[in-house]
């Protein structure tokens, strides 16, 4: 082998190295809270992490989890008050896009990071509706936050090599910082510390009002409402199995009812279809678990929807009120006076 033939290989395996190196540096990057800490204003599991570190750090006293429809309809601020609670004793950890595998996970992690005390938390109410027990993770919340071992106990093996394997894993989100606009923020927040999209946690408690008003031309395309598919078995275990943790550590645990523009719930359907859901509410209520019922969702029109799935601000402000005095008497906190 010529001299020039030996230092191209030579070059070449020094490329190689360096280029696993810088992967394996990656790598390891994903697997620090400072990733998630850095990046809260690019990546939604980012803002999601910023969440769970309140609850860990602040220990409300009331805690609502679920989807974007959570995220988007409680105000805590406005619960706090008509439950004659403190500013900050009760968060919104609605995480969008999440599923129930998903807040399996969450609850772990907060059982782990010493967030789970029935002194500080008291009550936890849990968001129901037919998105949350999708199989589907399309924004790679599992990757940091799904459990392993329950993972690995359900056959999902693929799964759980995503979240060894961070950075295969969570390509899929990487891979959008092609766009334009996201490589902006991601410098942005690479030189400086940027709060989460949707703001800080401190000023709004988690929730994330939306602005925009369901138009008229909107709202007549909403189709009619079919019968809801039937309930993914493996997605009824994570949330059975969150539910049990919860109480196992004396934490009382509620359920709700998300509205949706003329929609009915999955759970309060009456059509055909509807018997694995009615079956899974039966089991939560067997549990000890709270049924908090708003009676009037149907009554909710337009104007207080952003879009067909989601309250806008003024939507969250008439739920918020009504879930809050539907909650009175169904966790050791509601009702007191502070």
């Amino acid at each position: 082998m010529t001299t020039s033939a030996t230092t191209a290989v030579s070059t070449s395996g020094k490329g190689l190295i360096i280029g696993l190196l810088v992967l394996l540096g990656v790598e390891l990057y994903l697997h620090n809270d400072d990733f998630l800490y850095r990046y809260r204003s690019v990546f939604a599991v980012g803002r999601a992490a910023d969440k769970i570190t309140h609850v860990v750090e602040v220990q409300p006293t009331i805690v609502f989890m679920g989807n974007s429809r959570v995220d988007n309809g409680v105000e805590p601020e406005l619960v706090s008050s008509i439950l004659n609670l403190r500013r900050g004793e009760v968060f919104n950890l609605g995480i969008p896009g999440q599923n129930t595998r998903v807040l399996s996970g969450v609850v772990r992690e907060l059982e782990r990071r010493g967030a789970l005390s029935a002194v500080q938390l008291q009550c936890v109410m849990i968001g129901l509706d037919a998105t949350f027990f999708y199989p589907a993770d399309e924004l790679n919340y599992s990757v940091f936050f799904a459990d392993r071992w329950e993972m690995a106990a359900a056959g999902e093996y693929r799964d759980l090599l995503s979240s060894v394997f961070r950075l295969w894993g969570f390509s899929p989100n990487l891979k959008g910082l092609r766009e334009p606009a996201r490589i902006q923020d991601f410098i942005a927040a690479t030189l400086t510390d940027r709060d989460p999209w949707g703001g800080s946690v401190q000023d709004n408690l988690g929730f994330r009002a939306k602005h925009e008003r369901l138009t008229p031309a909107q709202s007549n395309e909403v189709p009619e409402q079919e019968a809801p598919g039937a309930l993914d078995i493996q997605a009824r275990v994570y949330l059975l199995a969150a539910i049990d943790r919860l109480l196992a550590r004396g934490i009382s645990v509620g359920v709700f009812f998300t509205p949706q523009y003329r929609r009915s719930n999955e759970f309060e359907w009456n059509g055909p279809g509807s018997d694995t859901y009615r079956q899974l509410l039966a089991d939560i209520q067997d549990r000890g678990v709270a049924l908090v019922h708003v009676a009037d969702l149907g009554t909710y029109g337009a104007d207080l929807f952003s879009n067909p799935g989601h309250l806008n601000e003024a939507g969250a402000r008439r739920y918020s009120t009504a879930l809050a005095q539907a909650m009175h008497g169904r966790c050791p906190a509601t009702g007191a006076t502070q």
